[in-house]
């Protein structure tokens, strides 16, 4: 049985930084001006690009599945890691849901109980970067060419990209309930992110699109406390700040023992 009394959350901020440029695809009612048809999502509201927080997290998932030999349940339509163990690290950490029959919309046995550990937020352009953006654009309209090998004849294409050097805010929480190993989870989350740091994100990364790196990480955990006395320095602990991925996992037992500790979970 799956213990459910929340003990705290661990909020994971830290920035994305664009190495190349990066392609998360967004949708339009027509052929956008110049004939670029593949542009990439942005807010409706500003018109500037974002990232997602489903994009980020598929793709920690998917990276983390494919680093760790995970197999892919043949139950559903997208082919993805599912299975009903209530200690498998990839569901427990990134989620569960129903399993439903290959091409009908009826589950397939019982519904799955699903406690997610970790939320990703849509990540936003810092200050910085939307000033960067008002000088010189948010994007870029990269054309591309496939030619057919026996005539020769071109097929051009245009791909929006998010500008090399954008730099993104993001946002995570990884819940913590009265289970030590919920602690221990975290370093999937740091993992998993590093996956995606040395492969991409996004669309077109075997083309050189999407290459990011994750800068300036901060890890705080706050106790249950907190959400009725939120003011009180004593319901919230820093236990992380530094450059990257490599300080933090190189750090993950100094992280592991902060919030077990300061969660009252050290057994």
């Amino acid at each position: 049985m799956i213990s459910s009394l929340l003990k705290g959350i661990v909020k994971i901020d830290f920035i994305l930084h664009c190495l190349t440029g990066l392609r998360i695809g967004g949708t339009a009612g027509g052929k956008e001006i110049g004939g670029v048809e593949n542009i990439v999502i942005k807010d409706p509201l500003t018109q500037e690009p974002y990232i997602p927080g489903s994009s980020l997290k598929g793709a920690m998932r998917a990276r983390y599945e494919l680093y760790k030999g995970y197999s892919l349940s043949k139950k559903l339509t997208v082919r993805m890691h599912l299975c009903e163990d209530q200690n498998c690290e990839v569901c427990v950490v990134f989620g569960r849901m129903p399993e439903f029959v290959e091409g009908t919309q009826q589950q397939s046995g019982q519904q799955i109980l699903n406690l997610t550990r970790l939320r990703v937020w849509d990540a936003f352009a810092t200050e910085d970067t939307k000033r960067r953006w008002s000088t010189f654009g948010s994007v870029e309209v990269k054309g591309e060419n496939a030619i057919d090998r026996i005539t020769s004849r071109a097929n051009p294409r245009f791909v929006e990209r998010i500008a090399k050097g954008s730099e993104f805010e993001c946002k995570m929480g990884f819940f913590i309930f009265d289970d030590v190993r919920d602690v221990e989870r975290l370093r999937v989350v740091f993992e998993a992110l590093k996956f995606v740091e040395e492969d991409y994100l996004g669309a077109y990364g075997s083309r050189g699109y999407g290459r990011v790196s994750f800068r300036g990480l901060k890890v705080r955990v706050f106790n249950t406390d907190y959400f009725a006395r939120p003011s009180e320095p004593a319901n919230v602990r820093e236990v992380f700040t530094g450059d990257s991925l490599s300080d933090v996992l190189s750090s993950m037992n100094d992280v592991v023992y902060g919030v077990k500790t300061f969660l009252g979970l050290e057994g």
